[in-house]
């Protein structure tokens, strides 16, 4: 077994102002199978006893690399809680060891002084922290990382192929969308319903694609000609997710998440605008899915086209 443990002493910001350490677990693992199989083995079982010792939030992310997936997650807790969990990961590992095949892992906590915590431990602490609109609005941001990140345990779990997991993205990027121009509490943000619906996801398509290479208006627009010229079949795919009412639950729950925390950065004065912070819990989630640049700027596609009186027949 591969385990190497590291403490730290970081700044950083955590808002209720107890003493707080962060465990943050890098694993990592030859590819999407591998990823997929680490989630269920090893981050649900994490995630299930932090919360028995009482953690105060956790949140992973999911980001391929040259040699393969690296899944970083984070969990903040009591000053205990990172030797309890580098121990229980450490049983899991060896419990798990004929599946996973010993994957490298290392464990690094950051001991907070009342009031303080970690952001991040890669090293991009300013980049995230200006992406999210400063220390508010990281900390506003995670709450909605870590309801993300239940859920996309249980979709890898739920959803095997790549058509039905990007079906689900897909309901629940239109969620999102819907969310933010049309929420309970869209109103009292003007910025919120500035953004036109086509707008919306033409800024979604470009910025998916401009992840994977430089792209231009031409190469989005066929992009988006493939993928429209497949949505009946794609729809009809998201039309059999939305029918379980475990997926209506979730999406329930990530409809009101998304409402909430765009209201309360408004109220918080972070100064981010309600589309990009929408955007980035969007390829956060569809990140954690294990769904790359294409899946996603697809899912975007169908979740474009989609529309509610397509569900107006489910009994849910």
């Amino acid at each position: 077994m591969s385990l190497t443990t590291h403490a730290q002493v970081r700044g950083g910001r955590i808002s209720d102002g107890g003493e707080v350490t962060r465990t943050v677990i890098t694993t990592r693992v030859p590819g999407d199978t591998e990823a997929d199989r680490a989630c269920s083995l090893l981050l649900t079982p994490l995630a299930a006893q932090a919360r028995q010792w009482q953690s105060h939030c956790w949140h992973f992310s999911r980001r391929p690399q040259r040699q393969g997936v690296v899944l970083e997650t984070q969990f903040a807790g009591t000053r205990d809680s990172g030797r309890r969990l580098t121990s229980f990961l450490a049983a899991l590992l060896e419990q798990t060891d004929a599946e996973l095949g010993r994957p490298e892992t290392a464990v690094k906590t950051y001991q907070g002084t009342p009031g303080t915590v970690a952001v991040e431990s890669s090293g991009d602490e300013a980049a995230l922290l200006f992406r999210l609109g400063g220390p508010d609005g990281l900390a506003l941001a995670e709450e909605v990382f870590e309801l993300s990140s239940d859920l996309s345990l249980w979709a890898v779990g739920r959803f095997t192929t790549p058509a039905t997991r990007r079906a689900l993205l897909a309901l629940l990027m239109f969620d999102a969308a819907e969310a933010m121009m049309r929420g309970p509490r869209s109103t009292a943000w003007p910025d919120r319903r500035r953004v036109s619906w086509d707008f919306f996801w033409d800024t979604h398509l470009d910025a998916a694609l401009r992840r994977v290479a430089p792209t231009s208006g031409h190469a989005s627009r066929i992009f988006h000609r493939n993928i429209a010229s497949q949505l009946n079949q794609d729809h009809a795919v998201m039309l059999a997710a939305a029918s379980e009412r475990s997926v209506y639950n979730w999406r329930r729950r990530w409809q009101r998440a998304i409402d909430r925390y765009l209201y309360r950065a408004d109220k918080s004065g972070v100064s981010r605008c309600a589309q990009h912070l929408t955007l980035h819990q969007i390829h956060e989630t569809a990140g954690r899915m294990g769904l790359g640049p294409h899946a996603e700027a697809a899912a975007g596609i169908q979740a474009r086209h989609w529309a509610v009186e397509r569900e107006r027949t489910l009994q849910l």
